[in-house]
């Protein structure tokens, strides 16, 4: 015969399943995903995500152009892996069409590039998973940047020093669309800087 007070002094293992009750009745939970058994309750059929950390995505501002360098994360937890087929950034401005055929050294100024190089962001396989249709498999997440040019300049009324929300959009081999916030932040080279004082200054002088 079991003693009663065994169901008292049980031992209850923490799992995913007991943490989503708890979560369902507004007990936070900010190391839900962490704990044991989450991969039976919620497999990502496709993910992807901005880096974290003092990773900064960025819109630069060329002027009469603009150049962009996102660093993202894209992965699956589905054990065959899965191919991306399609992918586009909604930029927060209008008439901005962006050709992501561009290499890191194209488009980063060098002082950011190099701290891209240090992460191990610059030579990644994310333009083989994105372009190539690489396989991307469970449980190897892919890291890297991802760079474009658009031949239209950011809008003049848009405030620099606010990020601004972009969205990535991917879509796999099986047309299941997966979309993330972006946060871009302004950076303006410092020659481009210079240029705009000069016109500004030009600008005020009397005729």
């Amino acid at each position: 015969m079991k003693d009663p007070g065994d169901t008292m002094n049980r031992t209850w293992r923490a799992s995913y399943a007991r943490g989503s009750r708890l979560a369902k009745t507004g007990c936070p939970l900010p190391y839900l995903n962490a704990l044991p058994g989450r991969e039976r309750f919620h497999q990502r059929k496709l993910y992807v995500c901005q880096l974290g950390g003092y990773i900064e995505n960025y819109a630069i501002d060329w002027g009469t152009s603009t150049g962009y360098a996102i660093a993202l994360r894209v992965g699956t937890d589905l054990s065959h892996g899965a191919i991306i087929t399609d992918y586009w950034l909604e930029p927060p401005w209008p008439d901005h069409h962006i050709d992501w055929a561009y290499d890191p050294e194209k488009v980063l100024p060098k002082s950011r590039l190099h701290d891209y190089a240090e992460l191990k962001l610059v030579d990644s396989k994310l333009p083989d998973v994105l372009n190539e249709r690489r396989l991307l498999s469970r449980g190897h997440p892919v890291e890297g940047l991802l760079c474009g040019y658009a031949g239209t300049p950011i809008p003049s009324s848009r405030l620099r020093d606010r990020p601004a929300t972009a969205q990535i959009v991917l879509v796999d081999d099986s047309g299941r669309r997966v979309r993330a916030p972006i946060q871009l932040t302004t950076y303006r080279p410092p020659q481009q800087k210079s240029r705009r004082r000069e016109s500004e200054q030009t600008a005020r002088i009397p005729a």
